[in-house]
């Protein structure tokens, strides 16, 4: 009896930890509406990402997502360092089950663009393929459960790639690496 006790003991703490090793990493905890920078250069400023349909940490209102009107957010961003020739834009989802899940992919941006109106189909730049196998914004639309969260991430590159249009996530960031300035990121929560 008391063989088999430690057996199932063994195996209980076997998958408590098989467990908390597959549960998303943890929510951010700043709740401003505008996201700090997550890599910068040497410029004085601050590199800032933001959104006026929620603040950084908070959930994403329904009308951005696949229960509403799938539109995309209103962004803007401010302090891009010196020498910026060009943006490019990501939005991802890392608690996706098949692992990261890409979800808006804009690029070849000019550098004086430094906002995104709410809905805006007339974009400045290239859209790149998502996971959902289309060029423009698809929204939050997780498997019901735990909150996913999403990043909305922006670089600053150093240079124009002219990069071609129907990228998908891995060949754009494939593309940016080695011209990266700075990035920054402004995230929100869904759950169904």
């Amino acid at each position: 009896m008391k063989r088999k006790n430690l057996i199932l003991s063994i195996i209980l703490i076997v998958l408590m930890f098989a467990f908390a090793s597959g549960t998303p990493k943890e929510m951010p905890e700043s709740k401003s509406n505008v996201a700090q920078t997550t890599e910068n250069k040497g410029d004085e400023m601050s590199f800032e990402i933001s959104s006026s349909g929620f603040s950084n940490g908070e959930k994403i209102p329904v009308k951005f997502t696949c229960e509403g009107q799938n539109i995309s957010p209103a962004l803007s961003w401010k302090n891009p360092p010196s020498g910026t020739a060009e943006f490019a834009l990501i939005c991802d989802d890392p608690d996706a089950p098949a692992g990261v899940w890409s979800h808006w992919l804009l690029y070849n941006i000019p550098p004086e663009t430094n906002s995104i109106a709410e809905g805006e189909r007339n974009l400045q730049g290239t859209q790149g393929v998502t996971d959902f196998g289309r060029a423009r914004y698809d929204g939050p639309c997780p498997p019901r459960g735990k909150p996913h969260r999403y990043f909305f991430t922006i670089y600053a590159l150093d240079k124009k790639l002219g990069l071609p249009k129907d990228l998908d996530r891995a060949s754009l960031l494939k593309s940016v690496e080695g011209h990266i300035l700075a990035k920054a990121q402004v995230i929100g929560i869904f759950s169904r």
